[in-house]
């Protein structure tokens, strides 16, 4: 059963920082394991093994990022954001990019030609022309934010080939080639065997993010990654769904505490709804698709 989370109150005059997280669209993973959990009668359920390595959005997943983006300008929220944060798995990119422009390439081009898009994820957008607009927020792309190393879904395109696919995406923090859990080691052909990501390990890179985000001095900063992430982050036993948003607090993570934080480095902000928005306070954080789904683990994983 869904169940939907209300985002925190309207925009802090005071300067608070505010950071919004929000699961990638559908992938062709997620759509394969979609497909196997309606057949759990079949043999192949138990037998069948997912090789594909950096999975893609799907079609459906396309279609919710779409979605995506009309909710997140109807809010305010795309108005709102200064900085991009983004896993560097091309679900999370076309996810992020999708949502919330891509950059000027985005705003002043037709999408089929953006440079900024995988095919995909362009052949979504309407041509935009910002009109007057605040410029759109900076793009980073951030291996802390990358998906927990379990699937082959979740071993992720080299570096070197990611560049030149989204100019709009600054990776300048992406430090390594193979940026994954394992690095070059965990570089395996599609098939091979390869590393699973230890939960202390992936608890490290939650605490690496947050130092980050509270290093910046952006009022607004959304953050575009993965149910199992994320559900580290919180500590909830609940998922968002594909392209779900919820709204975070984070913890001080100091040096006494690193690595004792077991990955929960930020609350999830539960309030009442606010009033509709107003020109003044644009931003009507309530639900944007933020269903939470209950957690399944193993080969079920989203």
């Amino acid at each position: 059963m869904e169940m939907a989370m209300p985002l925190g109150g309207q925009v802090d005059g005071g300067g608070k920082q505010r950071i919004f997280l929000i699961r990638h669209g559908n992938s062709t993973f997620n759509a394969w394991r979609d497909r196997q959990l309606r057949s759990l009668w079949r043999c192949s359920f138990c037998c069948e093994t997912w090789v594909d390595h950096d999975s893609p959005l799907s079609p459906k997943g396309a279609a919710q990022v779409a979605a995506l983006r009309d909710e997140v300008r109807r809010r305010g929220l795309h108005d709102l954001a200064e900085l991009i944060v983004v896993s560097p798995l091309v679900r999370a990119l076309d996810t992020a990019l999708g949502g919330f422009g891509g950059g000027s390439e985005a705003a002043s081009s037709s999408t089929s030609s953006s440079p900024s898009l995988s095919p995909t994820c362009a052949a979504v957008l309407g041509a935009e022309v910002a009109g007057g607009r605040r410029p759109p927020p900076s793009f980073v792309a951030h291996p802390a934010v990358a998906e927990r190393l379990e699937q082959a879904c979740d071993l992720g395109t080299p570096k070197s080939a990611l560049v030149p696919r989204y100019p709009g995406v600054d990776f300048d923090l992406v430090a390594e080639e193979h940026w994954w859990h394992g690095g070059a080691d965990n570089a395996v052909e599609v098939g091979q065997p390869h590393l699973r990501e230890p939960s202390d390990a992936c608890a490290r890179r939650a605490e690496a993010l947050a130092t980050f985000l509270l290093s910046r001095p952006e009022r607004c900063i959304v953050v575009v990654g993965h149910s199992n992430f994320f559900r580290m982050m919180t500590g909830s036993t609940l998922k968002l769904a594909n392209c779900g948003i919820v709204e975070v607090q984070l913890r001080e993570v100091g040096a006494a505490a690193a690595g004792a934080t077991g990955g929960r480095v930020a609350d999830v902000v539960v309030g009442k709804s606010p009033p509709p928005p107003t020109a003044s306070s644009p931003l009507l954080p309530v639900e944007l698709g933020s269903q939470l789904l209950p957690g399944r683990e193993g080969p079920c994983k989203e």
